[in-house]
Parts: C-alpha cells; structure tokens; sequence
C-alpha cells in the first residue's frame, strides 16, 4: 500500500490526480465501472505502484514459504486485495480521507489475520 501511496502522491503531484479522480467518481455517483475507469486514466503512478507492491510481496512469500513469514506475507497481500474495492467506492463517496485509511487498515488486518488463523491450523489426528 505505501507504493501505491507513493504512486497516488506523484500523481497529485504531476496533475492533480486524486483530486481530479475523486471529484470525478462523485460527479459519475456510486458505481464501481467509474471508479475503475477513473483510477486507471487518472492515477496510473498509483496503479503501477500498487501492482509492483503486491508483485513484491508474492515474490517474497514464494521465496520464504518454509519459515512462515512467507505464508503471513501472502496473508496481508490476500487482505490488501481484498479490502481494495471495498475502499475504492468508499474513496468516492464523501467519507473522510482519516477514516478511509483506518477503515482500509483494519479491514486489511481482519482478513489477514483470518487467513493467517486458517492457514496454520493444523491437522489433528484422532486415536
């Protein structure tokens, strides 16, 4: 999520990206095909920053899948991924920019920690 951050401030920076794509998914109302639309004509830094984050983090959890860490890795990508479109309607309504990030931030953290709870039981055997 920092690249993408990263990627959403260069675009700020270069165009007034976000501000132009938020003012544009209000003005379009609450549907998802704007939004989607919006986000990649208007912030394509923060797309490529997103992208390359979550690459990272499937290359890093590839390549340490033997210790753990790997499979808690892949947990927070499969959360990040998972709270994304969720945040991207609710980044184009009119809630808070603080909120947005708290609610992205934990729902991420939720289904992390589920995945994490799910992927390291272990089987139990029965006499």
């Amino acid at each position: 999520m920092s690249a993408a951050v990263a990627g959403a401030v260069f675009d700020e920076r270069l165009r007034a990206g976000f501000t132009t794509w938020r003012t544009a998914c209000r003005a379009a109302g609450f549907s998802l095909w704007p939004v989607i639309d919006f986000t990649l004509q208007l912030l394509p830094h923060a797309v490529y920053g997103l992208l390359l984050g979550g690459l990272a983090l499937l290359v890093y959890g590839a390549t340490n899948s033997g210790d753990g860490h790997g499979a808690r890795c892949l947990a927070a990508h499969a959360g990040c991924a998972l709270s994304l479109p969720v945040m991207l309607l609710l980044c184009a309504a009119a809630v808070p920019a603080a909120l947005l990030i708290t609610l992205d931030l934990g729902l991420a953290a939720l289904v992390a920690l589920a995945l994490v709870r799910i992927t390291s039981r272990r089987a139990t055997v029965h006499p």
